[in-house]
């Protein structure tokens, strides 16, 4: 077995001190011997990876990402309290990254709609004038028709919008 390969065993059987601590929200600090009562597979394979203690924080982004992190010795009882205190604090600033960095994904995301929502109300408006201008018809109207003849090709509207802009524009260079 690969030596960090048993630390998956406790995802495969859903129990072991990652998933717990995902689970709890609580720090876990394991005696990997002592942990076979509570975590048979988790702990034989630890065992024969050569590890003998584990320390796992949780690590929760959102309500969809949540986690651990998690920290293997080769020392019986090889992190003690002020371990754990520091792992926690280390955790805090890392769930804080991560969430700052999904924040700054989502406002990219958004602007970025935004932006082709611009572009199409631009190519929609210009498109409408040129129907308002060729049948001598109000604005709603205009768009109504825009809106029929998207619907008939089964296209988006701004397409449908391009498609007319692109075509005048040809037609009169």
């Amino acid at each position: 077995m690969p030596r960090l390969a048993f630390g998956i065993v406790q995802y495969r059987v859903g129990a072991g001190p990652s998933p717990e601590a995902a689970e709890t929200g609580k720090i876990l600090r394991v005696d990997i011997a002592t942990a076979g009562g509570r975590w048979p597979d988790f702990t034989r394979s630890a065992l024969a990876a050569g590890m003998a203690s584990y320390l796992s924080a949780p690590l929760v982004v959102d309500a969809a990402h949540t986690g651990s992190l998690n920290l293997y010795g080769h020392h019986t009882h090889g992190y003690r309290d002020v371990e754990g205190a520091l792992l926690e604090l280390f955790v805090t600033a890392v769930e804080a990254a991560l969430r700052s960095t999904a924040h700054y994904l989502a406002a990219r995301h958004e602007a970025a709609q935004l932006n082709t929502a611009l572009v199409s109300r631009t190519v929609i408006d210009q498109a409408k004038g040129i129907i308002m201008g060729a049948r001598g018809i109000s604005a709603d109207e205009a768009f109504q028709r825009l809106v029929a003849q998207s619907q008939r090709e089964n296209i988006k509207l701004r397409v449908c919008a391009e498609r007319l802009v692109s075509a005048v524009l040809q037609a009169h260079p």
